[in-house]
């Protein structure tokens, strides 16, 4: 496992802990509501982190490697659109708001990550450590 992935797995757990608790007091609470907001920051960084760095690799290996083409087109719009969810969410609300469209659009944004975890866990950290240790594998016989 490589270093960056086993980083985004720890992350993945982190995130997972702090929405499963949001969700467990919900967000009608100051609790729930502080929980969640109070780690938006962590959450945007590591889903940037994981956009920059596993997506943008997977796509520029998508000529080399066919297979990977067509698990990125199957999930691209849903990772990709998640990103931009979770910022346009964390935009529209802050822990002071109680409304129930708050309500609504963490349950979409509570499955909508926790869908990306999956995917990302089993599919796509494992084709980009196969991509890294191919690149790693061309490197050296270069050099």
């Amino acid at each position: 496992m490589s270093e960056l992935t086993e980083e985004l797995r720890r992350e993945n757990y982190e995130i997972l802990q702090i929405l499963n608790n949001a969700k467990r007091y919900s967000m009608r609470t100051l609790q729930g509501r502080k929980m969640l907001f109070d780690h938006k920051r962590e959450i945007l960084t590591h889903l940037i982190k994981e956009d920059e760095k596993i997506h943008s690799t997977l796509k520029s290996a998508v000529n080399s490697h066919p297979d990977l083409k067509q698990s990125l087109e199957m999930f691209e719009t849903d990772i990709e659109g998640i990103t931009q969810f979770a910022k346009d969410f964390f935009m529209k609300y802050t822990s002071d708001n109680t409304s129930k469209e708050l309500c609504d659009d963490f349950e979409v944004l509570f499955t909508k990550i926790i869908h990306r975890i999956e995917k990302e866990e089993n599919i796509f950290y494992d084709e980009f450590e196969e991509i890294e240790k191919e690149e790693e594998l061309l490197k050296n016989m270069i050099l």
